[in-house]
């Protein structure tokens, strides 16, 4: 189930220390790049996907990269954009390189990234081949943040926002939800869906399974649209003396062809 921003700004703004920060900050860096959970977070079973490392994300001011080291560390919030290498995708495709602005915005993804790299470098034996869940818990122990706990964070917030306000109930909501979220939040932006598809790295438009009919935005001037036009026809030729039925034919056959591909072009 797709989650609306809301719930994002709420796990934002109620981050708290240790193990749910570091959830808490994956989940809100996650959505800007629509990833799947075992690029991300510990799940069971092998996959193909190489989860990512904090090496593979990269920070820009404007087109020079800003280094993951000493006092720039601190400067990294700052960056333009953010840009994530994939190694190895579930869909096979190798090194795929994406790349995303930072939005003005308290939910952000240069903010989001910044705050995951800043402090797993700042944890004592770690570079730039850590994974991008690593987290030190209060004994001091190192160890990874799970797909488990993604869900469990999101099912805890969408809980606290309620049914009655998000028109469903944490039951349906869980780490793939993220993805869903990605591809919705930007559908309804009216971003074009071959955008959608390089931005989410689908090789297909599978995307639009996770686009739900039933939020309201989607019917929203629908039947304002439906009642603009008060008659419509299909058009016709002439039907004057048939001295040539196949050419006849092939006229009409011509005109109806012209008007479906007038009215593919609109709409």
């Amino acid at each position: 189930m797709a989650l609306p921003l809301v719930v994002f700004l709420l796990i934002q703004r109620t981050q708290q220390q240790g193990r749910l920060r570091a959830t808490a900050q994956l989940i809100v860096a996650a959505l800007f790049f629509g990833l799947r959970s075992c690029e991300y977070s510990e799940v069971t079973g092998k996959r193909m996907t190489k989860k990512l490392t904090i090496g593979d994300v990269r920070f820009f001011q404007g087109t020079k990269e800003v280094p993951k080291t000493g006092r720039y560390l601190n400067l990294l919030e700052y960056s333009t954009s953010v840009t994530i290498t994939f190694a190895l995708q579930k869909n096979g495709q190798k090194y795929a390189t994406i790349t995303q602005h930072a939005s003005g915005h308290e939910v952000c993804p240069v903010k989001a990234w910044a705050a995951i790299v800043k402090r797993i470098l700042n944890y004592k034996g770690t570079n730039l081949s850590t994974e991008v869940d690593t987290v030190v818990d209060s004994d001091g122990k190192m160890s990874h943040i799970s797909a488990e706990e993604i869900a469990r964070h999101l099912k805890k917030v969408v809980t606290s926002v309620g049914k009655a306000r998000l028109g469903f109930d944490a039951s349906r909501v869980g780490t793939h939800s993220i993805r869903t979220s990605f591809a919705m939040m930007l559908y309804l932006q009216h971003v074009h869906p071959s955008t959608i598809m390089l931005m989410g790295r689908w090789k297909s438009d599978a995307f639009l399974l996770y686009i739900r009919p039933q939020v309201q935005q989607f019917s929203s001037g629908l039947s304002e649209k439906m009642v603009e036009n008060d008659f419509f026809t299909v058009p016709t030729v002439d039907d004057g003396p048939a001295r040539r039925n196949g050419e006849q034919s092939f006229q009409l056959a011509q005109t109806h062809e012209r008007y479906r591909a007038r009215f593919s072009a609109e709409n």
